[in-house]
């Protein structure tokens, strides 16, 4: 963890919204996925977007902006491609003094090599600002339309956001040993039952749908809803073993023997 990371860390320590076990938990995450911490919290949901946003701005220095509130500024969106945006979240807000600067909103204000980046693209001066994540990523889909095809996903010579007809049908469960397996959706698919033949007139059926559209949006909720208890458990589990290692009931490496087991 870098000195900033460790200041944001302590902050939200001070304030009161993250506790040891999500400090730990979110340190874990970030040397599995080499994410910035504050990136990792709301990765997890362990903080709320607000609160990080805050701490990163205090303790940066670096002002805070809300992108909702800010009118589209066309000379900002030429500057940068909606694949860069995507890829190091980051939306550019507004051209400043004549053209030679670029406001820019950024996931990780810190990220040097990405400032870089866009300053060699756009050819301004990056004035960096802290943006929420969820905005960023709104808007970069939002705005980006004239790089986007009718699929929703970025043109030739941009990064492809979409997924295969495959891929979505993929989702992963992990289990409490850490064990990985990928399931389709097929496998949990429920069978199509009949529709009755009589309905109420405003029961009715569009002439367009068929029973599977209805219980679509359903399975959708259900995968979603398992996806987040697998993430809380895990969450749980991790923090009960860490407090029994600190209690000295058994080691890191005796729970990972036995988990191989």
């Amino acid at each position: 963890m870098n000195q900033t990371d460790s200041k944001i860390a302590r902050l939200l320590r001070k304030q009161g919204v993250l506790e040891q076990f999500e400090y730990q938990s979110a340190l874990d995450y970030t040397s599995d996925r080499k994410r910035k911490f504050h990136l990792a919290l709301l990765d997890l949901g362990l903080v709320s977007e607000e609160k990080v946003v805050a701490a990163v701005s205090q303790v940066t220095g670096l002002p805070k902006v809300s992108l909702k509130k800010m009118k589209v500024d066309l000379a900002a969106l030429q500057a940068l491609s909606g694949e860069f945006c995507a890829v190091n979240e980051v939306y550019p807000c507004a051209v400043r003094d004549q053209g030679k600067t670029l406001w820019l909103a950024m996931a990780d204000p810190t990220d040097i090599k990405v400032r870089n980046a866009a300053r060699a693209q756009s050819g301004m001066e990056i004035r960096s600002l802290v943006g929420r994540l969820s905005e960023i990523k709104k808007h970069i889909q939002d705005r980006y339309t004239d790089q986007q095809d009718q699929g929703g996903q970025f043109v030739v010579g941009a990064i492809d956001l979409s997924l295969s007809e495959e891929e979505e049908e993929e989702f992963k469960i992990t289990d409490m040993s850490g064990s990985t397996a990928v399931k389709h959706r097929r496998d949990i698919d429920p069978p199509v039952r009949p529709m009755p033949h009589a309905t109420t007139s405003h029961q009715k059926l569009d002439s367009k749908s068929t029973p599977t559209d209805q219980v679509s949006p359903k399975l959708d909720k259900r995968v979603d809803q398992l996806i987040e208890y697998q993430i809380k458990a895990e969450k749980i589990f991790r923090s009960v073993v860490r407090l029994l290692v600190d209690k000295g009931l058994f080691t890191a490496g005796e729970f990972r023997d036995r988990m191989k087991k």
